[in-house]
């Protein structure tokens, strides 16, 4: 079953995704989202990192990269290794292994063509100009209905009408200008919350990012 998907994995700078999440959990948004406690545990970076992992040792992904790089599968401890059965686990057959499919959010947002066009031509689609635009009346009834569960999460998403790449790359930050920002938005006690569970999943990320997709 497994064999049958192209896995993809999204990831994003927790400098932005936790703080972002956390956001969501105090007011004034926490009425909207319906989440009033912060959970570190829910930030999935460790979680993506590990089903990403078992997905390269079992050989459903890799080793190759979508940009052509060929990677290590790391440590196989008896899992499919040549395919032979190893305690009660035998080898998909006839599986055709898919390309490592990683995006970073920030990649996406500087060159949404580029990136996605690769990402078409990684899982074998043909890629068009009208990929990046949903502006008619069903395109926003699909994407309301969708995320209607999440509301408060995704709110700039589900009233936008395309992806277009940024004006300007995004400037980089020192971790002290980070720490001030949360602090100015969010206080001393949640800019402390948000520094250290950034802190605790920056090695996942990073991990990750070594294999994103390049346009």
């Amino acid at each position: 079953m497994l064999g049958k998907f192209h896995f993809t994995f999204l990831i994003r700078d927790p400098h932005y995704s936790i703080p972002s999440y956390y956001r969501c959990t105090i007011p004034p948004l926490d009425a909207i989202t319906g989440f009033y406690d912060f959970y570190e545990s829910e930030a999935g970076y460790d979680e993506v990192r590990r089903v990403f992992d078992y997905l390269r040792k079992i050989r459903l992904v890799g080793p190759h990269d979508a940009n052509g790089n060929a990677t290590t599968n790391g440590a196989s401890n008896g899992v499919y290794v040549n395919g032979d059965g190893v305690n009660g686990s035998a080898a998909p057959a006839n599986t055709k292994r898919a390309e490592i499919c990683v995006i970073d959010a920030d990649d996406l947002l500087d060159d949404p063509a580029g990136i996605i066009k690769r990402y078409c031509k990684s899982v074998g689609i043909d890629y068009t100009p009208e990929m990046l635009t949903w502006n008619s009346e069903e395109d926003h009834e699909i994407a309301k209905e969708a995320f209607e569960k999440w509301r408060g999460f995704h709110e700039d998403a589900i009233h936008s009408t395309e992806l277009k790449a940024r004006n300007h790359q995004k400037a980089r930050k020192t971790e002290a200008e980070f720490d001030q920002e949360w602090r100015e938005k969010y206080g001393e006690k949640g800019a402390k919350i948000i520094r250290a569970a950034v802190d605790r999943n920056m090695a996942d990320y990073r991990y990750m990012k070594k294999f994103v997709m390049k346009a």
